[in-house]
């Protein structure tokens, strides 16, 4: 599996890192972020907020992580926290930091906010968005919106202009 691959080239590194992946739980699948860090997994994180539309019917295919609730489940041979709100740390670093996917950010009630309430200092967001969907003053002041409101760190990183075939 590419996942353990990955794991296992983290072993030694400082560095936390984020990887995108469909899951499957309990015959559901999810659109999840896989926390790694110094060859562990700290958790998977399954989006909450899918896409809607002609371009993206993403609730085709993925059950969205509102319905579901916080548990565990084995990546390799770990066990790994599996829910939509989890915090983190940074090993290293002492960090407490949660994770969104995409249009997690775009809800009535952010995920940023439940998390940064909870405690976090970092609000990571991966997404597979490319730069044609938002514009990119629009995407800005969203970002620094949700950076203020949530008073932490936000860091968003999604495709670039080629990272898609479609795009």
């Amino acid at each position: 599996e590419n996942l353990e691959i990955i794991r296992k080239y983290s072993v030694g590194m400082d560095i936390v890192t984020v990887i995108g992946a469909p899951l499957r739980w309990k015959n559901y699948l999810y659109d999840c972020a896989v926390i790694i860090q110094d060859g562990n997994y700290l958790g998977v994180v399954p989006k909450g907020n899918l896409a809607e539309g002609l371009e993206r019917n993403e609730n085709r295919w993925f059950t969205s992580a509102l319905e579901t609730e916080e548990a565990e489940l084995f990546l390799g041979n770990q066990r790994v926290p599996f829910g939509a709100n989890l915090l983190l740390t940074d090993r290293k670093q002492g960090i407490t930091f949660g994770v969104e996917i995409g249009e997690d950010m775009c809800s009535v009630i952010p995920k940023a906010s439940v998390l940064a309430a909870a405690g976090a200092q970092v609000i990571l967001n991966i997404s597979a968005a490319s730069e044609t969907v938002c514009s990119g003053e629009k995407l800005k002041l969203l970002l620094k919106q949700l950076s203020a409101s949530s008073k932490c760190v936000y860091a968003y990183n999604s495709g670039s202009e080629g990272e898609s075939t479609t795009d």
